[in-house]
């Protein structure tokens, strides 16, 4: 199987073995990663770099996730977003349910795998170049 295009993308939650799997695996395919751990920083990144790909925790730490997904989707430049939530008080797909009304490209519930993280990045950004 052909490896997708190296892509920029930029990994957007608070938890940090989250960023670390992230950052494996989406190295591993050969992209350039970059990290952030609250939405402000994130689309401070983005105006800085814009990025290809990115995959943003809706239920962030500082409460900013799905502001940031929101701004981050109203974009110039918007890039293909896969939004990404965990359990809470309200179930997971809930919030991914919004977030696909909203316009995300894909939603990942977490705890999930890496084959499922790459089949939803490789069905986004495949081999484009």
């Amino acid at each position: 199987m052909n490896r997708p295009f190296p892509k920029r993308v930029l990994v957007v939650d608070d938890d940090r073995q989250s960023r670390t799997m992230l950052d494996l695996v989406l190295a591993g395919e050969g992209h350039h990663v970059t990290h952030a751990a609250v939405g402000w920083e994130a689309l401070q990144l983005h105006q800085k770099h814009s990025f290809d790909l990115v995959l943003v925790e809706l239920l962030l730490a500082s409460n900013d996730g799905f502001d940031t997904f929101v701004k981050l989707h109203s974009t110039a430049a918007a890039p293909k977003i896969i939004a990404i939530a965990k359990p809470s008080r309200m179930e997971a797909n809930a919030y991914l349910k919004i977030a696909r009304q909203l316009g995300a490209d894909d939603t990942l519930a977490k705890p999930f795998t890496t084959d499922q993280v790459l089949m939803s990045i490789r069905r986004l950004i495949g081999d484009q170049g």
